[in-house]
């Protein structure tokens, strides 16, 4: 494994933003179940918190698709550069899950009639964002080895 010092910038820059993510989805996590247990449910003002959550996944993916970082990916092993496709592709069904959950918070949608289907719905997307999260976390690993 390559020293610290000498690791891709942009490899280093992107673990980065995983870890920024992986805090800010634990603390929608907790702040979501302090929610929760106060039972109150404000559904328009969950949707425009969430929101935030939203920009921020919108950067995060930009960034992992920046086309200049493109000879980062031809280091990797052919199956792996599929994988990165897949996980690519998967970026525009996640941005579109969040924005349907933010729409039916907010009432631009089928609005949400129970607290219990919202709070599924985000835990059921979170889940899925980490497991991407987690699967790109794998590959970035991969190009910091030598």
């Amino acid at each position: 494994m390559t020293p610290p010092e000498k690791m891709t910038p942009v490899v280093l820059s992107l673990k980065d933003e995983h870890t920024r993510l992986d805090r800010e989805i634990a603390g929608w996590r907790e702040w979501w179940a302090q929610l929760c247990e106060i039972g109150s449910p404000h559904f328009g003002e969950m949707g425009d918190r969430i929101t935030q959550l939203r920009d921020h996944l919108s950067s995060h993916f930009h960034h992992e698709e920046n086309e200049a970082d493109l000879p980062l990916v031809r280091q990797l092993s052919k199956d792996k550069v599929y994988h990165v496709a897949e996980l690519k592709d998967e970026h525009n069904q996640l941005m579109a899950e969040l924005q349907n959950i933010i729409d039916r918070l907010q009432g631009q949608g089928p609005e949400y009639k129970y607290w219990g289907e919202a709070k599924q719905d985000l835990d059921t997307f979170l889940e899925r964002l980490d497991h991407h999260e987690m699967a790109e976390e794998e590959i970035l690993d991969e190009l910091l080895q030598d």
